[in-house]
């Protein structure tokens, strides 16, 4: 192994060091076949033109980005060094690097799985995009257990939609889940489900929750159509607000002893 920084700096620590928020770039022409095959070559085709409408900013005028509210996507996210590229998209090769990053185990969030979190206009086809997902990182990250855990992909677009991806991401070994912070709905169309997901809700299933809304910028009103940096900064403090406080008051309400009343005060 070649000596790095990284490495070096590992080697003087008593302790494991745990990369908590580290992604992968998945490929979709693998994600393609696994669609495919849970739900046919129509939903292959379905997906990629849902998928179109927001990521086509280079390709569109100026005059259509304010018309279509179509945000620049992040330009900062994909290494231009091959070995590094590689590396972030074949769960081999991640595997090798991560004595040369000075890494003992990573929790490793999706690039595509966060992508597929935006609301769709078919019910059916969501569910079989994230079903997808959630079986090829199961699939392609079981052979390195031992020191990176892949994250599921769950919507909380509907409470009755996610109890079953969650179900199904349990069955495949998945630990840990990314889910959406917060539901877009277009306007006048109200769904009458509870959204409410507490702490509570998942560790029932025996899996860890992260919420992770930058890349997706879903609240509107804080996305700079030219800005890829100002969206993920400012979804930092909108979005996952409305996951956190229920989360944080399951959390409270199963931990009484720990929860402050400031309910009333200056």
């Amino acid at each position: 192994m070649t000596a790095t920084k990284s490495s070096q700096v590992r080697q003087q620590l008593k302790h494991p060091v745990i990369d908590a928020d580290g992604h992968w770039l998945d490929l979709f022409p693998i994600f393609y076949d696994y669609l495919a095959e849970v739900a046919g070559p129509a939903a292959v085709d379905a997906y990629r033109s849902q998928h179109k409408r927001t990521t086509h900013w280079y390709a569109a005028s100026p005059e259509q980005r304010a018309r279509e509210r179509i945000h620049r996507q992040s330009w900062w996210t994909l290494p231009t060094s091959t070995t590094d590229r590689t590396a972030a998209m074949v769960p081999g090769l991640f595997y090798d690097r991560l004595d040369q990053w000075g890494v003992d185990v990573a929790l490793v969030y999706p690039t595509l799985g966060l992508i597929i979190l935006r609301t769709m206009d078919d019910r059916d086809l969501e569910q079989a995009v994230i079903r997808a997902y959630n079986t090829m990182a199961a699939d392609m990250f079981r052979p390195y257990a031992d020191r990176i855990i892949p994250a599921a992909s769950i919507s909380l677009n509907s409470p009755a939609d996610a109890v079953e991806q969650l179900e199904h991401a349990h069955s495949l070994g998945l630990k840990m889940i990314l889910a959406n912070g917060t539901t877009m709905r277009r306007i006048g169309t109200g769904t009458g489900d509870d959204n409410y997901f507490g702490s509570g809700f998942f560790a029932d299933r025996h899996c860890r929750i992260g919420g992770h809304n930058v890349f997706l910028s879903q609240v509107r009103i804080a996305e700079a159509i030219d800005a890829g940096s100002w969206n993920f900064i400012r979804a930092f403090q909108n979005v996952d607000a409305p996951l956190a406080r229920p989360t944080l008051i399951d959390a409270g309400l199963r931990m009484p002893g720990h929860v402050v009343d400031r309910r009333g005060t200056a």
